[in-house]
């Protein structure tokens, strides 16, 4: 162990294989963190229990030698409970087995890890958020043990979050509240987001807060095949799902207004890599542009990298807001492809922040006359042997850079760990 900085023990559900944006961010920097001397535990869920979910087992490999990895298996159906606590769940039966498997098999991971060696610091990443009710337990059995909450997203303010009933929403709540208050620190990706979730709470509070934004992660790109030369058709991908108020209505009006024009019409192709639902489709066969869009339907991830790595242009859609509180991870994949990117977000937000330091354009996602507008200008410059738009500003994308931004993770960590360490 010479040379190590310090040893942390982490507590991640979303994980490679796992195509999830968490999984990403989290297998980032955890790899980084190793390079940089520390030595990484992870705990985190067994892939097998998810079979269900969009997996790339190249994007494990990896990772795999970067950290060590303790697995957790919430299957009822694979691994019973104790007979004391099947007895007790026909009295008070859980909301979902899995979930309550892997608050309470994760927190015995973590534990018995705890116990069995000792760790600088600890770390809880949200999505989902049960992940910092673990930490909260782990804070109080280990009160001396520095511990980092990275909430990345907001929780019970969020305008995605949906609770079956007002006394589950008022638990949330109480829950956001406890573990915020234990925490030696706590990790948001933008100030928006910060300053939405701490609103609430003591002012003091505030110095717990850090900002850690997404990162870049070059070193990627090596297992990507090499670029594909122009086509004779204008690629405009957008990578992700659609949910909630997030959908492709917008830019599907807006390319129907283009679809009049025979020379945009025979030369530009919308890609959606993604779930999509079928009313959008039929959403596209209705409007005559069909033939323009496709729904690739959900992808690996290198695969929905390699296609966006071919696009003339990517775009990033956000819901309509007042004030954008998210900052998508796959901004930071568009930003480490080097491809035009067209931001289809509010215009005060953390992706209209990022996007503007950037140099790159932005358009109101409910304004489908401003998206045509835009898409046609991009086209008529690529036309003419052009950039669609501005690539992204290089040296403002060295802010993301997985190196920068773990450094101000282990300055999080150390903060967290000082402090521990002031309050004894």
């Amino acid at each position: 162990m010479a040379g190590v900085k310090g040893r942390l023990l982490a507590l991640a559900w979303a994980m490679p294989p796992g195509v999830f944006p968490r999984a990403l961010q989290v297998s980032r920097t955890l790899r980084q963190l190793g390079r940089q001397g520390w030595d990484v535990t992870v705990v985190t869920v067994d892939p097998r229990s998810e079979a269900s979910r969009a997996a790339d087992e190249r994007l494990a490999a990896f990772y795999a030698e970067t950290y060590r990895r303790i697995v957790v298996d919430p299957r009822e159906e694979t691994l019973r409970s104790p007979l004391w606590l099947r007895a007790w769940r026909k009295l008070a039966p859980p909301d979902d087995t899995r979930e309550d498997n892997w608050l309470r098999r994760a927190g015995v991971a973590v534990r018995r890890e705890l116990k069995a060696g000792r760790y600088d610091a600890f770390v809880s990443f949200a999505q989902p958020w049960n992940d910092h009710v673990v930490g909260l337990g782990i804070k109080r059995r280990f009160p001396d043990l520095p511990w980092l909450a990275h909430f990345s997203d907001p929780w019970v303010d969020s305008p995605y979050a949906q609770f079956a009933d007002d006394m589950r929403r008022k638990a949330a709540e109480k829950a956001e509240r406890a573990i915020i208050a234990a925490a030696d620190a706590v990790a948001f990706i933008n100030r928006h987001t910060a300053d939405l979730v701490m609103r609430k709470y003591p002012e003091a509070w505030r110095s717990k807060v850090h900002l850690v934004p997404h990162a870049t992660e070059p070193d990627l790109l090596s297992l990507l095949p090499a670029p594909s030369p122009r086509g004779d058709a204008m690629r405009v991908v957008h990578t992700g799902n659609f949910y909630g108020r997030r959908g492709p209505e917008a830019v599907l009006t807006a390319v129907a207004e283009l679809a009049s024009d025979p020379q945009v019409r025979g030369a530009l192709r919308v890609e959606f890599v993604g779930n999509a639902e079928e009313r959008h489709l039929r959403m596209a066969g209705e409007m005559g542009v069909g033939e323009m869009v496709a729904f690739c339907g959900k992808a690996g991830y290198l695969e929905s990298l390699d296609r966006a790595r071919n696009a003339d242009l990517l775009l990033l859609m956000d819901a309509p807001a007042a004030v954008n509180v998210f900052l998508p991870s796959k901004i930071v994949d568009y930003i480490m492809l080097r491809r035009p990117i067209l931001g289809i977000t509010p215009a005060e937000g953390a992706s209209a922040e990022a996007l503007r330091g950037l140099g790159c354009a932005i358009v109101a996602p409910d304004d489908p006359a401003a998206i045509a507008a835009a898409l046609r200008a991009g086209f008529a410059r690529w036309r003419a042997g052009e950039e669609a738009f501005p690539l992204p500003d290089a040296a403002a994308a060295e802010a993301f850079h997985i190196e920068r931004t773990t450094r101000q993770f282990e300055d999080t960590l150390r903060q967290a760990m000082d402090g521990r360490r002031r309050r004894r």
